[in-house]
Order: structure tokens, then sequence, then C-alpha cells
């Protein structure tokens, strides 16, 4: 049957930032000890003959660095995966030294959790001769890197599918000619200029990320390591624009990492962000006329005009999107994060001018972004009325500050789920339909966002917080029609029915 020999990983290595990282550097220095050397084979394990044992497959999740010799030990890509590194050691295998030598710079990397065992005499006390997991149980967790492996490519066929068919769409939108220009702008560097004149609700742009940063990165070697690679995967043409972006990072990193940091916008939600060579060369303004939004669904980023742009002027966005920041705060954040000082229309106010939009901006954080803001489900449950008031001041503050990006979006979703929860029906799909509107014209059609409104208006019953403790109408009222617009918004504030059970 012959001696098997190894070390295990045990307890397992959960898959957190911190494991990832020391696992990364375990496995480079894997390969900077028994990997080939200027292109040639290598061995440096003690004893071997001198041919090559080591093969590393970059795009393999269950074999990325593979021991040639005995009973062909491997290490797996994700550290989650790995459990344990063993081969026979009997007879003619030449396994042994390579096992001692992995194991030590495992344990330089991940400490006590490395357990060496040996068939004949080598244990720990609490180590079996044959290691912390029967044979069983690697099998088992072999069979599901497999798994790991099949559903990985499942999801490349199907993101390849998806691909293909946002490159046959990007193909035709490239045959129609864009509304824009990247040309020199005073004082800026490079900008987008509108060429004609771009109606409102135009998608000026749709950009699929040259590549994306997680937002998982635990610090800044980590976060240089992911972009010197993402760089390296990208063609020659992709690099040289790459290069040309923008870093105004100076020595707080390297190069590369500096012109992400200048460059990358928001995906979503979520903490990671993506780098646009496109969207990249869009400045910024206080007072924007296009709002970006990425699109989950697509997988791109978008752009739309919030107002109607004549030809010559420069297209623009906010680097502070959906923030109501008042002058000082955002002139100390865009010199923190961009090093500029911005002098767009909001910033070159008139001092008393600029004093009443900081107020004005300072009421609409107190309502609609601050912690405990109006839309706090407690209050709207116990003063509903009180908060429908709140929401009402929130428009009346936007259009008095000229503001029509996603915030009025995100006022008629406080308005809707206000009157869903007291169960008005009526109120809520006429909120709705003005929220669809607006992330229509702000995001598209296509964006998840602009979808979930456009149903909300159709079946706001269905919403989980319906009627919520409270009822104020049957579920047959509708809003009155035939009747004018201002006799609509009369109606549409009363909250005179409002009661609760």
């Amino acid at each position: 049957m012959g001696v098997d020999c190894g070390f295990d990983i045990y307890p397992p290595l959960e898959p957190t930032r911190a494991n990832r990282e020391r696992y990364e550097h375990f496995l480079r220095e894997v390969l900077a000890t028994y990997g080939p050397r200027d292109g040639g084979d290598a061995d440096r394990g003690g004893d071997g003959d001198g041919g090559s044992v080591v093969r590393v497959d970059p795009e393999s999740e269950g074999s990325y660095i593979h021991f040639e010799v005995g009973e062909d030990p491997l290490i797996p890509r994700r550290c989650e995966h790995f459990l344990r590194f063993s081969s026979k050691i009997s007879g003619r295998s030449a396994a042994e030294p390579y096992i001692r030598g992995v194991c030590k710079i495992a344990r330089q990397w991940l400490g006590d959790r490395v357990h060496f065992w040996h068939d004949m005499n080598e244990s720990g006390a609490s180590i079996r001769r044959s290691g912390c997991y029967n044979w069983n149980e690697i099998s088992a967790a072999r069979r599901r890197i497999g798994e790991h492996r099949q559903e990985a490519e499942e999801r490349d066929r199907e993101e390849t599918q998806m691909q293909d068919e946002l490159h046959q769409a990007s193909d035709a939108t490239d045959r129609v000619d864009k509304p824009y220009a990247i040309r020199p702008i005073t004082g800026k560097g490079q900008g987008f200029v509108a060429t004609s004149k771009i109606p409102k609700g135009t998608r000026i742009l749709l950009e699929v990320p040259l590549f994306k940063m997680p937002g998982s990165a635990e610090d800044i070697g980590s976060a240089e390591s992911i972009v010197l690679r993402e760089v390296k995967s990208l063609t020659k043409d992709q690099q040289r624009a790459f290069l040309a972006l923008r870093n105004v990072q100076g020595r707080k990193c390297t190069p590369l990492l500096g012109i992400v940091i200048t460059n990358i916008l928001p995906l979503g939600g979520s903490d990671s962000g993506g780098l646009f060579l496109e969207a990249s060369r869009i400045n910024h303004s206080c007072q924007p006329n296009t709002q970006h939004t990425w699109n989950g669904d697509l997988g791109h980023l978008t752009v739309h005009a919030l107002r109607d742009i004549e030809a010559g002027r420069e297209i623009t966005i906010s680097y502070i999107s959906g923030v109501s920041l008042g002058h000082a705060e955002r002139q100390h954040h865009l010199m923190d994060g961009f090093s500029f000082t911005c002098a767009c229309e909001l910033c070159s106010l008139p001092p008393l001018a600029r004093a009443a939009s900081d107020r004005r901006l300072g009421q609409i954080r107190s309502i609609n972004e601050d912690e405990d803001a109006a839309i706090d489900l407690d209050q709207v449950l116990e003063r509903p009325a009180e908060s429908f008031r709140q929401v009402r001041r929130l428009f009346e503050l936007l259009e008095e500050e000229g503001i029509c990006d996603i915030r009025i979006a995100r006022a008629c979703f406080n308005a809707c789920q206000i009157a869903i929860v007291v169960g008005d029906k009526a109120r809520a799909s006429v909120f709705a339909e003005r929220g669809y509107a607006a992330r229509r014209l702000l995001t598209g059609d296509d964006n998840p966002t602009t979808v979930m409104f456009k149903r909300l208006a159709k079946r706001p019953a269905e919403h989980d917080l319906y009627g919520k403790n409270m009822k104020c109408y049957d579920d047959s009222w509708e809003a009155p029609r035939g009747i004018s617009a201002e006799e609509l918004e009369n109606w549409l504030w009363n909250t005179d029915g409002w009661w609760v059970f």
C-alpha cells in the first residue's frame, strides 16, 4: 500500500479578505520557490532529479499549482478549497522533499492551521497519522472543487453569451454618430462636448467597464496587486488609453492605482467600482446636466441628459451624485478626492445666493439623506401625515434649488412608500408613476429600478408594507380623473382621510 506523507489545513480557511490575502502570499512564495524561472522548468525540491516537476494552470480552480511527483499533489486556487497537500513517498517517489518544503512555506503564511503528518511515525498529539481528515472527507472536498469549476464554467458561458449580445448592441450603437466629442476644456483637461442638441432624457453613453475593482481590497498593497493584474490583461491600445487618464494621487500609491482611484465610478449599491475609458473624460459640475447610473442588468454604465443640452455645451456629471452638500463641504470633498476647486455655476453664486442655497441643501439632507430622516418606518407608522408633509417640503426645496437628478426619483419613492404603508393605493400609484417617469428619464426603460417603479405603479397593494397596521381606503380607491393639474396637486397632498385602526 505504501507510505503517505503530507500536511492538512485545519480548521479550513474561511474565504475572508485576510485569509485570501495570506493565501495569495503563500501561493506566490510556492511559485517563487518551485516554479519555472526565465521561461524554463525547474526542480528545487532538494532531492529531485532536476527535471520539470511543477506545472501552473492559472485558469484552473482545482489544480492551480501541480507538482508532478509521487501522486501529483496539487494546490487549488481558492483558499477555502485547500485541505490537504500529500502523496505516497515510499519506493521511488521523490515527493517528500517537496511536501516538507511546501509545508514550511504554508506554516509561514497560514500559521497553526498547518498540521504535518506521516504514516510511519510523525504526528501531533491531536493529529492522526493519516492527518486531520479521513479520505472520504478529502474526496468530498475534491468533488466540491469540481462542482465549483462546473458552476464557474456555466457562468462563463452565460457571461460570454451576454457579452456577445451586448457587443452586437454596441456595434449597432457605434454605427450611429455619437452626440458628443472629447475635446480640451480650458482649465479641465479633456471633456465631453455636445456636437448637436441633445434632448432631455437622451441616453448619451452606454459603456462597459474596462475592468472592475472589488470593494474588498483590504489595503493599498492588495489593491495595487489587483490593478496591476487587470492592467496586464488589457490590450496594448487599452493600456495606452488607461495610462492617458488623469492621476491626482501623487505618491500616495502606485501610478496605476492612482489612475483608478481618480477615475473609478461606483457600480450601484455595491462596494465595487468600475473603470470606464469614455466616462472618465466627463468632468464634474455640482449642477450637472446628465445623470450617470450603473445598470446591473446590462452590466453597463449609462449617462442620460437631465435637461436639453445645446450644441457646443460641455456635458457634465456630478462626482458627488445624489448627496446634498453645502458649498464648503463640496469644495473640501472635491479638493480632497480630486485635487481641484470647483467653479461651476452653483459654486460661483454670489455670497447671499450661495448662503440661501446652502440652507436649502441642508434641509434637503435632513429630510432625505441623513440618518433618522423623514422616511423612517416607525415615524411613518406613528405620524404618517407629518412624514408626508416633510416629503412635500422636500419636493419644494428640490424645485427651488433647481435639482432634477436622482433625488427627484428618490423623493417620489419616499412619498409612494408612505402612501403604501397607510394603505392609500391611489396616491401610491400616482407617486410610483411619477417615480417611473423620473427614473425613465434618468436611467432608461431597461434599468431595474425603473422596471420596479413601473410594476409598483400598476400594483401598489402587492408591496410588502401595504396597509401595515393601518388602512385609509379600500382597494377600489382610485385617483380622481378629469380635474386640473392644480386640483390634482391639492388632492394628492391632502391627508385628511388618513386614519389608524
